[in-house]
């Protein structure tokens, strides 16, 4: 099972065992919720045909991988990285550096992680492919982080960037109200865990309390973790 984070759901689109985190991640909750439409056709009921561009299969993709995955380019990461280092260093002190920044996380938004090129093009991708009124396909693949030379509070901190430029604010991932959840396998020993804390198959579900889901893969998986 890949080791992941799931979050931060982004209201009208925006967004896994990490011991650095932990502070961050606890302390991480959403004050003022808005209710939000259930889609471009409004309110769904059961066995309602949905016709929408949201509606695919895995095999609708065949061979179009190119059209749905953005690679950031050498620009995208110099400007992601200095912005990361710099929120991180702005954000932190010497009493309690994590718990400070757990709080600078709260409030972060577009002005607090400045991506004068990459937000636009950010942006762009969510509005024509995330947002209901976009009529795209519903998901976004971006790749290239370096995730190799990124420490975890610092890939942690970059995602929650992006994430700030590809919504208007952030929900909670958990009813607990935290707004990231760690995904690895942590089942053995006879403990019972959440379907997303053990290595067996996932049914089908639906995430987040916002209108788009963001996942970051922080270690690929030895074997397993395929989607259906």
């Amino acid at each position: 099972m890949a080791t992941t984070l799931a979050a931060p759901s982004f209201t009208s689109v925006h967004g896994a065992g990490l011991d650095p985190l932990a502070l961050l991640t606890a302390a991480m909750r959403c004050e003022d919720l808005e209710g939000a439409a259930s889609g471009p056709q409004g309110q769904v009921l059961p066995f309602m045909p949905i016709n929408d561009p949201c509606v695919w299969t895995a095999s609708s993709w065949d061979g179009r991988h190119h059209e749905f995955v953005y690679t950031l380019t050498t620009e995208d990461l110099q400007e992601l990285s200095a912005a990361t280092t710099t929120f991180i260093a702005a954000s932190t002190v010497t009493t309690s550096p994590k718990l400070d920044l757990s709080t600078a996380l709260v409030h972060m938004n577009k002005s607090s992680f400045p991506l004068p090129q990459l937000g636009p093009k950010l942006l762009a991708l969510a509005d024509s492919q995330l947002r209901p009124e976009g009529g795209g396909r519903g998901f976004q693949l971006l790749r290239g982080l370096p995730m190799d030379k990124w420490t975890k509070t610092e890939a942690f901190v970059a995602y929650m960037g992006i994430s700030a430029h590809m919504g208007y604010n952030f929900s909670p991932q958990r009813k607990d109200g935290k707004m990231v959840h760690h995904l690895k396998a942590l089942n053995g020993g006879g403990v019972q865990y959440a379907e997303s804390t053990q290595s067996a198959a996932m049914g089908f579900h639906t995430d987040a309390q916002g209108d788009a889901l963001g996942l970051l893969c922080l270690q690929q998986a030895e074997e397993g973790g395929e989607s259906r």
